[in-house]
């Protein structure tokens, strides 16, 4: 369970971060600021976490799962303005 929640967190970070240094290399800052927020405030809660049962109840396991989604979803959003059009 803890490679299972370890790789998930990666993958997850690695999305964002590494959307946040394409980003920047274009030149759109408030891209790269939404993917550095989103990410810093994921690690904020998982760190908080580490030290409470903060994610095994509803009152901040919600809001990092709806964070979480966000941050995928936002990546999604700016990359697909770079994809190419198909029918």
């Amino acid at each position: 369970g803890l490679v299972l929640w370890f790789m998930t967190l990666c993958s997850w970070s690695w999305l964002l971060l590494s959307t946040m240094y394409q980003a920047r290399a274009r030149g759109e800052r408030q891209w790269a600021d939404v993917m550095l927020f989103v990410w810093g405030y994921g690690v904020a809660v998982v760190v908080e976490s580490s030290f409470d049962i903060g994610l095994a109840g509803p009152m901040m396991g919600i809001p990092f799962w709806c964070l979480f989604g966000f941050g995928i979803g936002a990546a999604m959003i700016y990359r697909s303005r770079f994809a190419p059009a198909s029918l």
